[in-house]
């Protein structure tokens, strides 16, 4: 009998990185604000600021995570 697959559990930091990126591909960068990545992510807002100083650094996480994911594709 096969196993079911477990999913691996995300990190926060990751979670909320990949809801800013959600939200940035909705909103722009201009507009999206922290809540709009806490709620992207499934988190609040104190949760996205004891992982990040300030909405720059999410977007500096977040070019660096599609970086990283665009150079292992190639």
């Amino acid at each position: 009998m096969t196993q079911p697959l477990l999913k691996v559990p995300i990190s926060m930091r990751q979670a909320i990185i990949d809801g800013a990126i959600k939200s940035f591909s909705k909103l722009g960068l201009k507009k999206t604000t922290i809540v709009d990545i806490a709620n992207g992510a499934g988190v609040t807002r104190g949760t996205v600021y004891f992982h990040f100083k300030d909405k720059a650094a999410i977007v500096e996480a977040s070019a660096d995570h599609l970086s990283a994911v665009l150079s292992r594709d190639a």
